[in-house]
C-alpha cells in the first residue's frame, strides 16, 4: 500500500473529514499521473513504428466492355445531328 493510501485510509478512520479530502486528491493525484506515465510511453513506443504495407503499383487496366444496340447508335447520331 503507497503512502497516499494509507494516508486516505487513516484520515477515514480517524474520521478526519479534511484529512481524508487532501487525502483522497493526493492518492488520486498519484494514480492518474502513474496512468498518464503509461500512456506517454505507449504513445512513444508506437509514435515512429510502421508497418510495412505491400503497395502495387501495377497499372489497372478497365477490361469490362460496354455493349451499344443499334438502336443506342442511331440515338446518339440524331441527338448530335439536331444539336449542330
Amino acid at each position: 500500500m503507497t503512502d497516499t493510501v494509507r494516508n486516505l485510509v487513516d484520515a477515514m478512520v480517524q474520521g478526519n473529514a479534511l484529512e481524508t479530502e487532501k487525502a483522497f486528491g493526493a492518492a488520486m493525484a498519484e494514480k492518474l499521473s502513474g496512468k498518464m506515465d503509461d500512456m506517454r510511453t505507449d504513445v512513444a513506443k508506437n509514435m515512429f513504428a510502421t508497418e510495412q504495407e505491400e503497395v502495387d503499383l501495377a497499372p489497372v487496366e478497365d477490361t469490362e466492355e460496354v455493349e451499344v444496340s443499334d438502336e443506342q447508335e442511331e440515338t446518339s447520331e440524331e441527338e448530335v445531328n439536331n444539336e449542330g
